[in-house]
């Protein structure tokens, strides 16, 4: 028998759904990549890695998101919600037990790469904003922009108990303990999880803007697309490269601001404070898609996001005090902060909320794949010229490149011939 729509005659079910998602991506975020830097210098020593070495693990993890991403992408959107997430807790709960346990570096090197790329991918990244997006027309935006929170809150919620573990248990012992926490409260909101409303639910509320225009899309029944099919329609290819070359500039930026800080002649304290203004924008960011994302047309609001990336660089090309530099972390913080919660309720609009995560997993892993280059780009260009000088000027040009892309993504809502659901 299908949950009655509204809770006590009151709250609609899909912000359940987003309650657990946030909490989802809190989870996966806080205990893995956030989690990261408090594990590198007790694991080295332990282990006897280099930096390098030990940092080769975030590399992996990355990879094996990635991956993750293309193989999940499409089971997200043909199974069950619950299926997918309890699976994928599973997977990292029991890869950071064996994480604690090994001695291997090989073993730990799978690990990382497989069953925790899995489980970051298929609690948090993918299926969270999918089941989010299948609940939501009227607020979809606001909703994904709340679920995203999840990221940010995992900063101020979930490093700081894992450091007293480190600190108070060791690493190996804080790795088991978060891996039994995960995993079981993951497992403690499953039965909570449904995948999509039933017929008792109702989101209710006007339809300003862009909310009306989705829903009209999807009048007369949404079809699924095939990753075939989404490969097909140029607006896909135009949504997912203007957001990778964005996301691509803004990972090469946020590797090169403390250097770049600290070149001009600024603590190490005070070059890294240029991260904390990015966090606190990127925040902002999402509370201003929360109030607004529903009232604006996405694609604009998201080309003229994208148009903060060259402008940001612009400013560093010549930012050499602290203030201008802020100035720069603020545009930067953002457009990243506002940035994946408005692409994604975009994706949702133009090709249906069914197959956002067959759309959503493709991206991602360009993303990933141009995000590694543009970092090793930087890295190049610093090495051959002695500055970042080049590496402005040619993000100023994929920027506008981007937003160009992206302002070509207005109306309409891609419908393919139908397939077969199952």
């Amino acid at each position: 028998m299908a949950t009655k729509g509204r809770a006590g005659g009151g709250i609609y079910y899909g912000w359940v759904m987003v309650a657990i998602s946030m909490f989802a991506l809190m989870l996966t975020t806080g205990s893995t990549m956030n989690a990261f830097s408090l594990y590198v210098l007790p694991a080295s020593q332990d282990l006897g890695l280099s930096r390098a070495g030990m940092n080769t693990g975030l590399i992996l993890m990355n990879a094996g998101s990635a991956i993750a991403s293309l193989l999940l992408g499409r089971l997200i959107d043909r199974y069950p919600a619950r299926l997918i997430m309890g699976i994928s807790a599973c997977a990292l709960g029991g890869s950071l037990v064996v994480l604690g346990l090994s001695h291997n570096l090989w073993l730990s090197a799978v690990m990382l790469m497989l069953p925790v790329g899995l489980g970051m991918t298929g609690i948090g990244n993918l299926t969270s904003p999918a089941l989010v997006a299948r609940w939501f027309t009227v607020h979809r935006g606001r909703a994904l922009a709340i679920t995203m929170m999840g990221m940010s809150a995992a900063t101020i919620f979930m490093a700081p108990p894992i450091a007293w573990l480190v600190d108070t248990i060791g690493w190996r012992r804080s790795l088991i303990a978060t891996g039994v926490i995960v995993a079981g409260f993951v497992m403690l909101v499953l039965p909570f999880v449904r995948s999509e409303p039933g017929p008792d639910d109702r989101e209710t509320g006007s339809m300003p803007g862009v909310a009306q225009a989705a829903a009209a899309g999807s009048a007369g029944g949404e079809v699924v697309f095939t990753q075939r099919q989404l490969l097909a329609q140029p607006r896909f290819w135009t949504i997912g490269a203007s957001t990778a070359i964005t996301q691509a500039i803004f990972v090469a930026l946020m590797v090169s601001l403390v250097p770049i800080g600290r070149e001009i002649g600024f603590s190490t304290t005070r070059a890294a404070s240029l991260i904390s203004a990015i966090g606190i924008a990127a925040v902002s960011g999402k509370f201003l898609v929360a109030a607004f994302a529903d009232r604006i047309d996405r694609s604009l609001a998201l080309t003229a996001l994208y148009l903060l990336m060259p402008l940001a660089c612009t400013v560093l090309l010549f930012a050499h005090t602290y203030p201008l530099l802020v100035f720069a972390c603020g545009l930067i913080g953002l457009a990243s902060g506002a940035t994946m919660p408005l692409y994604m309720a975009l994706l949702a609009d133009r090709f249906g909320a069914r197959s956002l995560g067959s759309g959503n997993g493709m991206i991602m892993f360009g993303m990933a794949v141009i995000g590694a280059i543009s970092v090793r780009y930087a890295g190049e260009i610093y090495d051959r010229t002695g500055g970042y000088d080049i590496m402005f000027y040619s993000f100023i040009a994929l920027g506008l490149v981007a937003a160009g892309l992206m302002s070509t993504a207005r109306n309409g809502t891609a419908r393919p011939a139908p397939l077969p659901a199952g």
